[in-house]
């Protein structure tokens, strides 16, 4: 293949981990607010 391809590619590749990983941590961060509650209504 040649470099150029390689190197589309390879963006593309990087491109799609980053989507997943943003969508996982906005996932975890839309339920953080929730858990600091539940956290705090726990205490004695």
């Amino acid at each position: 293949m040649s470099y150029a391809l390689r190197s589309l590619l390879g963006l593309l590749l990087l491109a799609g981990a980053g989507a997943l990983i943003a969508q996982y941590l906005n996932g975890a961060f839309n339920q953080l607010p929730w858990q600091m509650l539940q956290l705090v209504l726990r205490r004695p």
